[in-house]
């Protein structure tokens, strides 16, 4: 029985894909180093001093550290997110798995600074049991250890958890945890990738109380 929905953000509750992309090139190009559409989609859903260490290792640069370059990125990423609003069906979605009585949390590979902002400026920081962030975990997505930990700070196996998941990464963290899995892939993704998932939908819009019953979540 579902006790739990577990939600990622970026990408999931708020559209920050885009400035992910702009903060991560326009950091990128400042120690030379010039990123493709594919080098940033092979990345999402990283950490970003796992992404500041892949891009070092790939074309090493004099100066910043990976880490300070990593803290740069999120410090633009913050920037950017000032009047960010939640994506289409995250309220609607949330609203239901509450009316179910079902706990809610986010798990989330981004920095805790990151994303206390951007849960205060979607104006649903309040809406969570638990918010964890991956930033100090000795491994983040898509090994399991997020999602692992994550459940035990609420006291519940994986197994009683359901994972919201925008990238193939964190879908395969949540699934490997042993949670059920609602993928909702960026429209450019491609969507076979997800085909090990419980659901795959086009937008949280999409998601309904039907869904979360086949989900193994508690009638009313």
């Amino acid at each position: 029985m579902i006790e739990v929905c577990v939600f990622d953000m970026d990408g999931l509750l708020v559209e920050s894909e885009s400035r992910w992309r702009q903060a991560e090139t326009e950091v990128a190009a400042s120690v030379g180093l010039a990123l493709s559409r594919a080098d940033l989609e092979a990345t999402m859903g990283m950490r970003m001093r796992e992404v500041a260490q892949r891009w070092f290792e790939r074309q090493p640069w004099t100066g910043p550290g990976t880490d300070e370059v990593a803290d740069r990125v999120v410090d633009r990423v913050i920037e950017l997110t000032e009047g960010a609003v939640p994506l289409p069906g995250v309220l609607d979605t949330l609203d239901l798995c509450a009316d179910r009585e079902l706990r809610l949390a986010v798990c989330s590979s981004s920095d805790v600074r990151l994303i206390d902002a951007t849960l205060e400026r979607l104006g649903i920081a309040g809406r969570f049991e638990v918010v964890h962030s991956a930033e100090d975990d000795p491994h983040g997505k898509p090994h399991p250890e997020p999602y692992l930990r994550t459940a035990a700070r609420l006291g519940v196996s994986a197994r009683a958890c359901v994972a919201f998941e925008d990238s193939v990464s964190g879908a395969i963290s949540a699934r490997a945890a042993s949670m059920r899995v609602v993928a909702v892939p960026d429209p450019d993704a491609d969507r076979a990738r997800f085909g090990f998932c419980d659901l795959v939908l086009a937008s949280l819009r999409d998601f309904t109380a039907s869904h979360l019953t086949a989900l193994g979540a508690p009638g009313r």
